[in-house]
C-alpha cells in the first residue's frame, strides 16, 4: 500500500523497475533468515548501497542529503528522501535484494507560516518490522510524543528541513496495526508546549461493522 496526502498521489512500484515501467507487485514480506553475524548497523548501510545502486539516477534519485533512515528490522530496512525537485520517497528494501518505493506526484509544498503536522505517508511498508509506520511532517515545532489513546507509540526523529529560516521535522511512527481515528501529539513551539491532533487515513466512522481495527482518539 503507497498513498500519500498533501504531496500529491504516489507513484508506486518497485525501484529495480523504474525505467521500464513495469507494474511488478510489491514484495510480500517474509521471514528473516537464519540470524547474521552482521551488525543492525552494517545491515542498514548495505541496504542504504544497494537502494542508492537502485535509485540514485533518473527523476527519482535523492538530492545531495541522501538517504534518511526511517526504521530497521532483521532483514529490511525503511528509507526516507527528497528528490532534487523537491518530492518527498520512501523506500523499503529487504536483503533479498528487492525494494518497494513510492514518491510523491509533486513536489511537497513550503513550510508554512504557523505551526503544523502534516501525514505524508501511511501503510505497512512505511515500517521495516511487522508493523504500520506513517511518515510525518512538523512545521515550526517539535514533536515530544504521539499516542493513539492511552498508549504511546514509538517516535523516530528522520530528517530536518530548513527553508527560509523556517524548520520542518520529519518524523516517523508506528502503530501495531491498521487504525482509524486520531492521533495525539504533544509538540513544543516557540511559545511552550500544545497539544495536537493528527488524522489517521481512515476515520472511525467510515469502519465497517464488525472491523477489527482499533479506534485512536
Amino acid at each position: 500500500m503507497f498513498t500519500s496526502w498533501s504531496g500529491g498521489a504516489a507513484e508506486s512500484r518497485p525501484a529495480e523497475s523504474r525505467d521500464s515501467g513495469s507494474t511488478s507487485p510489491q514484495p510480500q514480506r517474509k521471514a528473516s533468515a537464519s540470524p547474521s553475524q552482521e551488525s543492525q548497523q552494517e545491515l542498514v548501510e548495505r541496504h542504504r548501497q544497494r537502494v542508492l545502486d537502485e535509485i540514485a539516477s533518473g527523476r527519482d534519485a535523492p538530492d545531495r542529503e541522501g538517504l534518511s533512515l526511517v526504521s530497521a528490522a532483521a532483514g529490511s530496512t525503511v528509507f526516507f528522501y527528497v528528490t532534487a525537485d523537491g518530492r518527498y520517497c520512501s523506500v523499503l528494501h529487504y536483503s533479498a535484494a528487492t525494494s518497494a518505493s513510492s514518491c510523491t506526484a509533486r513536489p511537497a509544498e513550503g513550510i508554512g507560516p504557523a505551526p503544523a503536522l502534516e501525514r505524508w505517508f501511511e501503510g505497512d511498508t512505511y515500517a521495516a518490522g511487522p508493523a504500520v509506520g506513517l511518515i510525518v511532517a512538523a512545521d515550526r515545532e517539535t514533536v515530544l510524543s504521539f499516542s493513539c489513546g492511552d498508549e504511546r507509540l514509538a517516535l523516530r526523529k528522520v530528517r530536518v528541513i530548513e527553508a527560509r529560516g523556517a524548520t520542518r521535522t520529519i518524523y516517523a511512527v508506528e502503530l501495531d496495526q491498521y487504525s482509524a481515528g486520531v492521533l495525539r501529539a504533544e509538540v513544543v513551539r516557540a511559545d511552550g508546549r500544545h497539544k495536537e491532533t493528527l488524522p489517521l487515513g481512515t476515520k472511525a466512522e467510515d469502519l465497517r461493522a464488525g472491523s477489527d481495527w482499533p479506534v485512536c482518539g
